[in-house]
């Protein structure tokens, strides 16, 4: 990203939507259990029509030998984000932040 394009974002953060405040709440919860190894970018994109709020990737950046002794890296393991829709189906409302929406989850397991 372009150091203009970083500042846009940064401004965005500080807005105090609720989508800046999931972003943020993420990054407190990170430093807060001294997670180190991450990379915010928020240039990934992914499910435009599904996700609701913050997405994530998952990715192992090291290298290691595939079964023909080539270097290679791992790339992307997983990823996810943020969806109301099935909470709201399941638990009647939309959740306001990560803790509401993080009971609904644990309640519908629960009942299943």
């Amino acid at each position: 990203l372009k150091s203009d394009q970083i500042k846009i974002i940064e401004n965005a953060l500080k807005s105090k939507t609720p989508d800046s405040e999931d972003v943020l709440e993420i990054v407190k919860i990170f430093r807060d259990y001294d997670f180190k190894n991450y990379k915010f970018d928020p240039s990934v994109i992914r499910g435009l029509e599904y996700y609701t709020g913050p997405i994530f990737e998952v990715n192992l950046n090291f290298e290691v030998k595939n079964l023909k002794g080539q270097a290679i890296q791992f790339g992307s393991i997983g990823g996810g984000g943020r969806s109301n829709a099935e909470l709201t189906v399941v638990g009647g409302k939309s959740p306001e932040n990560l803790e509401e929406a993080l009971e609904q989850a644990r309640a519908v397991a629960h009942a299943g």
